[in-house]
């Protein structure tokens, strides 16, 4: 019997099973209702295919324990639910996302209506979203575009999707693999896709419109099932050759206890120490990028890698990776990979056969490493980064032809803009989008053939998967007002801007403030900022066009971060500068320098000013939002508390929260090394206004 022929008669039986458990099904349990209607603030208009999300424990049996509906033409919505607590929320987009907790009593009638206030919203981008098949758990791991233009998705549940381009309908391309995380389409019959310890090329051979035919490529990296252990990539170069990479293994409560490898299995420390973040390399090539021939070939490529989450290749054919901020790697970084280079995390090095029998120190590799090209501020420029993109779209994207493109899990998209200097690319990075619409989640992107950014979005394991899926972002044809480019000059820095600037304000010294700073690499999980000292500005040089500034600074010196950041700054129309903060990696000078001596800049102490619960908010989504998750009710796998509980962790006082957060706990790392003191008032207040809780009498 064929295989198709097995197929149907095991789905014959299995609508057989369906038919006769539908037959002695139980009773339903008994049903409250929950409506309401969502309106516009600030005009009273009702608001119409709003998504509104209903989730709790008690919708156990639905996929992400949610229910999903748009509002009607009135702006009403409704759901039947059984009796149980509930988190309502409205998706962001148009308006603000609002969230309202409730209680449903079995028969109870519980109404709540939403007044949202309108996002604001950038008038030269715009975010959407993209519809998928209802038969998709849109746990989205990879997006791309077959050269004929139809969009391919993969899933984390071992799904691959396509949208034909010229009829925008879905059809499911393949299935039954191990949590693919990246793709790549020759064409609408020709896929390639990694999943957890394998590379895959997936073909459809009769034009059916669905694979039939599944190769293993390559199985040469280890796993060893470890609930974190991801194979990201994936990038081809002009040769044929395909690049993807391997992350490191995470604790989880069992320490690693009685774990089995495909392959051979090492468990110890590269280098001995304690962290929070006990990432390891169990299984080979856990922390690689490796290389795949067109012969099919394996290749170890390089290491050092924590979780290098996202690989791309520039148009001249560099390949770069983010990793993300953890053990011996101080916040997410964007690194240029080359073959035998060593990066940031040793425990890769295990398989090595150069470093076999071999004791690696601290020391070791911090003279082995080689530096990141753009350091990515913890905080507001997000804290997990995914893939890489190069903007080739010739200008339907905007004014940043050339520059890359970075999504990140915490909901942000980041700019970066290189140069070469010394023999090696460095250079700058800018929030370029926050907020409008955009979903968390974010891990993959692709530039359309109409010029737009898709984003593939996944959630499970590190928050609630309601809004997981896919989103696009479109440039509206008007210029935006930024930052164009962040260069090193020999005394300072020069800056273009999208558009020409009032001359008034680029050539007043008071609107330009630079300060300076370092992390430390080590085996601690993420670093401070450290040696951190402002650098006055001496001078401003404007250009004849109005479109850019020299900055002279009193002091300039390799090996720092750089943060630029300007008030007070507009466009001709009175427009302000859309995000006017830049950060560039100054691994050298111009001249060639790579170390810093001694600096004539002392540091100002700063003293701590009152929480402010607003920029805690920041704080929480960017540190603490995957373990206590959106709605603080904190993670069962993780073991994080429910701070919405009468006899939770906030009856503590202040003072034993900042104890906690600062040095760790339980479950908790400590985050003192990672957060300045102001960050972690600053989150107490958050958490404390958003969840309810006040001190217990006596505190």
């Amino acid at each position: 019997m064929n295989a198709r022929a097995i197929g149907g008669s095991v789905l014959a039986a299995l609508l057989q099973v369906l038919v006769a458990s539908s037959q002695a099904a139980p009773p339903a349990l008994p049903t409250g209702r929950v409506s309401g209607h969502l309106r516009n603030s600030a005009t009273g208009e009702s608001i119409a295919g709003l998504n509104v999300i209903i989730s709790g424990a008690a919708l156990a049996s639905n996929e992400n324990q949610a229910l999903i509906a748009a509002s009607g033409a009135n702006g009403e919505f409704e759901f039947q639910v059984p009796a149980g607590a509930y988190e309502l929320e409205t998706s962001p987009g148009r308006f603000q996302g609002a969230q309202y907790r409730l209680v449903v009593a079995a028969a109870a009638v519980v109404v709540h209506n939403f007044d949202l206030k309108p996002a604001a919203a950038s008038r030269a981008y715009r975010t959407e979203n993209v519809g998928l098949p209802r038969q998709m758990v849109p746990e989205v791991s990879g997006v791309g575009f077959t050269p004929a233009g139809s969009l391919v998705a993969v899933t984390r549940r071992g799904d691959v999707w396509m949208r034909d381009a010229k009829t925008a309908k879905w059809r499911r391309f393949a299935y039954g693999l191990f949590e693919p995380f990246s793709v790549i389409a020759d064409s609408e019959r020709d896929v390639y896709v990694t999943t957890r310890g394998q590379f895959m090329h997936l073909v459809d051979t009769t034009g059916s419109g669905e694979a039939d035919l599944y190769s293993v490529i390559d199985d040469s990296s280890g796993m060893t099932g470890n609930y974190h252990e991801f194979s990201y990539g994936l990038v081809r170069d002009k040769f044929g050759n395909f690049y993807g990479a391997n992350g490191l293994a995470s604790k989880d409560g069992d320490n690693f206890q009685g774990v089995v490898a495909k392959g051979q299995l090492k468990m110890d420390k590269v280098v001995a120490g304690f962290s929070n973040d006990d990432h390891r390399s169990l299984a080979r090539y856990e922390g690689w990028v490796y290389e795949i021939t067109p012969q099919g070939v394996f290749v170890p490529f390089a290491t050092g890698f924590r979780q290098a989450m996202g690989l791309g290749l520039s148009p001249e054919g560099e390949l770069f990776a983010t990793d993300v901020s953890g053990s011996w790697v101080p916040t997410s970084v964007l690194l240029h990979v080359q073959k035998g280079r060593f990066y940031s995390h040793p425990d890769g090095l295990k398989w090595d056969p150069n470093f076999e029998g071999r004791q690696v120190t601290a020391e070791m590799v911090r003279q082995m490493r080689t530096p990141p090209v753009v350091y990515v501020p913890r905080g507001p420029m997000g804290s997990a980064l995914g893939q890489p993109v190069w903007d080739t779209t010739g200008g339907r994207f905007g004014p940043f032809g050339g520059q890359i493109f970075i999504c990140d899990w915490t909901g942000v998209v980041v700019r970066v803009d290189l140069e070469m200097v010394a023999g090696d690319f460095q250079g700058a990075v800018f929030l370029f989008l926050s907020g409008q619409g955009l979903d968390i989640g974010g891990v993959r992107e692709a530039f359309a053939p109409d010029g737009s950014l898709y984003i593939g979005q996944t959630l499970r394991g590190w928050g609630s998967t309601a809004k997981e899926g896919i989103q696009r972002v479109l440039w509206t044809g008007e210029a935006p007002v930024e930052i164009q480019t962040l260069h090193l000059t020999p005394r300072g820095f020069a800056l273009s801007f999208t558009v020409p600037m009032n001359p008034a304000g680029l050539a007043a010294l008071g609107n330009y403030h630079v300060k300076r700073f370092q992390y430390n690499y080590s085996i601690d999980d993420g670093s401070l900022r450290i040696n951190e000292v402002d650098v006055p500005v001496t001078r401003a040089i404007l250009h004849a066009d109005a479109k850019g500034v020299d900055i002279d600074l009193a002091e300039l010196m390799p090996d720092y971060i750089y943060q630029v950041d300007l008030s007070g700054i507009q466009g001709m129309d009175g427009s302000p500068v859309a995000n006017p903060t830049g950060y560039y990696t100054a691994n050298r000078l111009l001249a060639g320098s790579a170390y810093s001596g001694k600096s004539a800049l002392v540091a100002k102490p700063v003293a701590l000013g009152p929480a402010d619960p607003a920029a805690g908010r920041v704080v929480f989504q960017t540190n603490c939002v995957v373990c206590h998750q959106p709605d603080g009710k904190g993670s069962k796998q993780v073991g994080t508390p429910d701070f919405t509980q009468a006899n939770g962790p906030l009856t503590l006082p202040d003072a034993a929260l900042i104890n906690q957060i600062t040095n760790g706990g339980k479950v908790m790392p400590p985050f003192g090394h990672v957060l300045p003191q102001q960050d972690i008032l600053n989150v107490v207040s958050f958490v404390r206004q958003a969840f309810g809780g006040a001190p217990a009498p006596g505190h």
